[in-house]
């Protein structure tokens, strides 16, 4: 529509930190589409696609997102770049059976060696994209981890 403003959230990575840095609101997060394989420290399963979401440590709170084990991660931990991750039910079924996965490591594959990543949590399955879609087997991650590995850095942030 002439005239109209676009309908766009999207914001750099640098302006996203700032405006989590701000203060603004109760919570704030931003959040950022990941996607790639994966591979759990387990010999007998194949790496796999896995999408997900970057996030930061209050993403959880804010949405009031159910944990089925263990927990987020804390400030504490997103500014020392701890190397976690977050699994969603189905993810986590995927990969662990039914056995409580925290503590356990998975990582990203790719041409670089990347360091494997200790399970904190794993969350009931989310409808991210809306209640009409099935909620899709995923993950999460700290947002401070994205920028180390070159990702293309646009990021919706939101504030509560």
């Amino acid at each position: 529509v002439p005239g109209a403003k676009p309908n766009d959230n999207q914001m750099s990575y640098r302006d996203a930190v700032n405006l989590t840095a701000s203060g603004q609101g109760e919570r704030r997060t931003a959040v950022y589409g990941v996607a790639g394989a994966i591979e759990a420290a387990r010999p007998d399963l194949p790496v796999e696609d896995a999408n997900g979401l970057a996030v930061e440590n209050q993403y959880f709170a804010m949405f009031e997102t159910p944990f089925l084990y263990g927990s987020g991660w804390s400030e504490v931990e997103d500014k020392g770049k701890t190397k976690v991750v977050v699994l969603s039910r189905k993810k986590s079924e995927k990969l662990f059976g039914a056995e409580n996965p925290v503590g356990k490591r998975m990582r990203q594959v790719s041409n670089e060696e990347l360091p494997w990543l200790e399970i904190v949590g794993v969350v009931a399955d989310v409808r991210h994209y809306g209640l009409d879609r099935e909620a899709p087997p995923g993950l999460y991650e700290p947002l401070v981890s994205i920028p180390a590995r070159g990702h293309q850095r646009e990021f919706q942030t939101k504030v509560r």
